[in-house]
């Protein structure tokens, strides 16, 4: 159960990251974090490390903040943490 709801809040910040990116290619961190103020620093951090691991965002230190900038618009498959382990779904990832 904890592992779903980790999923699907996972699932929550990548969206939410996505739709802003859509709106502005480029933007620093803390501009981000201030338009999605629902989520901690951490879990927004922890989500763009996965984006850009994914090659869906880079990330550009700068002296006091970090640039983020969308490199592309991936399918929502792509980036979603895996549920493979999650019965109702079969291996094309469609629930059974």
């Amino acid at each position: 159960m904890d592992g779903d709801r980790r999923l699907t809040a996972e699932s929550a910040i990548v969206d939410d990251i996505l739709h802003a990116g859509h709106h502005r290619p480029r933007m620093m961190f803390s501009d981000l974090a201030n338009a999605l103020p629902q989520h901690t620093w951490h879990n927004l951090f922890s989500a763009l490390g996965h984006l850009s691991r994914t090659g869906f965002v880079a990330l550009f230190p700068h002296r006091w903040d970090y640039e983020v900038v969308f490199l592309q618009s991936p399918p929502r498959s792509a980036v979603v943490p895996s549920r493979a382990h999650d019965s109702t779904v079969g291996r094309t990832g469609a629930p059974r």
